[in-house]
């Protein structure tokens, strides 16, 4: 699951992932 969203004039992308013991991660990059 990807979003993108507009934040303080800048885009800001979101990217969450499972890895295979079920735990989250979330991973925040500014363009």
């Amino acid at each position: 699951m990807t979003s993108i969203k507009k934040v303080y004039g800048k885009w800001q992308a979101r990217v969450t992932w499972h890895d295979d013991k079920g735990r989250r991660h979330s991973k925040v990059s500014s363009q």
